[in-house]
């Protein structure tokens, strides 16, 4: 219920973003509406915090509490940051927006508020340890509304209905020619990536073993209904589908190859901060890499092959450990 109220926010916000586009009443409520948020954003953030680090108002409430308020603090300082034309104009050069659109706003408050709710999520969970204790494996339907809602969030982003035709939007997304470099790219680029995880993940479970088998158990719990071929191949596809239109595809023409690689490894909930999330953010770097140098394509069957291969690996293991035992 929580993931449908999200996206039918962010949806919402996103349309009127694009009807925005050209039309200054529009725009002028649709920041309006962005003030009074960040305004409520920052009296929560600072109540939280009062109350929780302080222990004026509600003299009960544990550390997390006030962690949150900061990070609402902070992600409605960074918010009106954001409205402001003349902190967009400084950005525009890096993230190639233009300061006056209402959607790159939206894009870039959005953005900013993703990150943030992972921070408040950590916080008032209890950072690894709470995820650990917490976890809980998501359904096949849980996966598939999330990547539907990270595929209608990409469309009506660029758009669509209200600004590009499908023509269009495919081609603003990236996919609108297969080039068939990407077919003998990929497989390096997923041996390349493979690597990295494989030497991170040495030196990780070296160095600390307790974090690694925390992040381990996560991912198990989380994952625990995709047990086949059939549901690990499903699941490889919505998430590289789904994330590479979303990230490489919508996103990252507008805010840059480093940003948007922050906000996918910010994603990667599970993985809380840890070696983990490092190794999402270098893959984050080179699936940009491909979009920018070839197109949404090659960084999809990237991803795809990626995480394919990954849990299919541990798959075997765990059928083999079965066997053994």
């Amino acid at each position: 219920m929580e993931i449908l109220l999200g996206f039918a926010g962010t949806l919402g916000l996103v349309l009127v973003a694009n009807i925005a586009e050209g039309r200054d009443r529009w725009t002028l409520g649709l920041v309006r509406f962005l003030f009074v948020f960040n305004l409520s954003l920052g009296l929560a953030g600072a109540f939280a915090l009062l109350a929780g680090g302080f222990g004026v108002l509600l003299p009960n409430l544990d550390v997390s509490f006030s962690t949150g308020g900061a990070v609402l603090l902070v992600t409605s300082v960074v918010g009106f940051l954001c409205l402001s034309p003349a902190v967009r104009m400084r950005l525009s050069p890096v993230m190639s927006i233009r300061p006056e659109s209402p959607v790159h706003l939206t894009a870039l408050i959005l953005s900013c508020y993703l990150v943030s709710w992972v921070l408040l999520t950590l916080s008032l969970v209890g950072g690894l340890q709470g995820l650990q204790a917490s976890a809980e494996s998501v359904s096949v339907f849980g996966y598939v509304i999330q990547a539907l809602g990270l595929l209608l969030t990409s469309l009506l982003g660029v758009g669509l209905f209200t600004r590009r035709r499908w023509v269009q939007v495919v081609d603003r997304l990236g996919l609108s020619s297969f080039r068939w470099r990407s077919l003998l790219v990929a497989p390096l680029a997923i041996v390349l990536l493979v690597s990295i995880n494989l030497v991170v993940s040495v030196i990780w479970v070296v160095l600390d073993p307790g974090q690694a088998d925390a992040v381990r158990q996560i991912s198990d719990a989380v994952l625990r209904d995709f047990d086949s071929v059939g549901t690990i191949f499903l699941l490889a596809a919505l998430s590289s589908v789904s994330e590479e239109i979303l990230f490489r595809g919508a996103l990252q023409p507008r805010l840059g190859i480093p940003f948007t690689s922050l906000l996918f490894a910010a994603t990667h909930l599970q993985y809380a901060i840890s070696p983990a999330t490092l190794v999402v953010f270098i893959i984050g770097l080179v699936l940009g890499a491909l979009r920018r140098y070839l197109d949404t394509w090659a960084a999809l069957l990237t991803h795809f092959g990626y995480n394919f291969g990954l849990l299919l690996l541990g798959l075997v293991a765990s059928r083999l450990l079965e066997m053994a035992g």
